[in-house]
């Protein structure tokens, strides 16, 4: 889903200049799948393949011969491009949510309109977790903070955290091993943070949704989830 996000927001973003070091000379787009040629430059692989194979294996640089058997993946760009896409679909986020706080929204369910919005929400876990931004919005450190705290230890792979639409808080999509983690789960957050899980969801195999109360989420989770986090840190090391 984030890749997805980060995907549709950077190319629908029109006012955006990107680094020339990101743009493949041929497409003149981002590269996703960097490698770099012979020549010494980095193309998208894709259309430097196509470019060699209608060429004569010429580069489009230095027109010298190059072999398609010896381009190799650029993974170090392939990083920095993705933490780029990253930083700049966050941007995008935050320009139209601080628009969305400025007009006038008439709640459209039963629960009451959120104090805070995803930005907001994603900016305090960031500073209270004591992480980058790109952990918060990419990585699993949220969710597998959230589920340990409540001690249970799933590996929390491709877990994603988002804003319900329909409500305004804060959806989160959680793994858990069996039924029995989701109880604990349900159970040590409702007895611990009075109101701060709005939507229980139902145990799902694979993820379960569970909407959380971004007010609560922000003023008294996160700050716990951070003690919980630097403890955990102070106790490995």
């Amino acid at each position: 889903m984030r890749t997805d996000e980060i995907r549709n927001n950077v190319e629908n973003t029109n006012e955006v200049e990107h680094p020339n070091e990101y743009i493949c000379i041929i497409t003149q787009d981002l590269m996703e799948e960097p490698v770099i040629a012979e020549d010494g430059y980095s193309y998208e692989k894709e259309s430097i393949v196509r470019w060699m194979r209608e060429h004569r294996n010429q580069s489009p640089m230095t027109r010298q011969a190059m072999d398609p058997g010896k381009l190799i993946p650029n993974r170090n760009l392939k990083d920095a491009i993705e933490v780029y896409k990253a930083r700049i679909a966050l941007q995008n986020t935050s320009i139209a949510e601080e628009r969305e706080e400025s007009s006038t929204v008439v709640s459209r369910n039963v629960y009451s309109s959120p104090k805070y919005s995803h930005i907001k929400v994603m900016r305090k876990l960031q500073n209270d977790l004591d992480v980058e931004m790109n952990a918060v919005y990419m990585g699993t450190v949220v969710e597998q903070t959230l589920v340990g705290m409540a001690g249970i230890y799933t590996n929390q792979e491709r877990a994603i955290f988002r804003r319900n639409n329909e409500s305004g808080h804060t959806c989160f999509k959680l793994r858990f091993a069996s039924d029995q983690e989701y109880l604990k789960f349900i159970t040590y957050y409702n007895t611990n943070f009075n109101g701060l899980i709005v939507d229980e969801g139902e145990f799902n195999e694979g993820y379960t949704n569970i909407t959380i109360n971004s007010e609560k989420l922000v003023e008294e989770l996160s700050p716990k989830l951070g003690e919980f986090k630097k403890e955990a840190h102070n106790k490995v090391m």
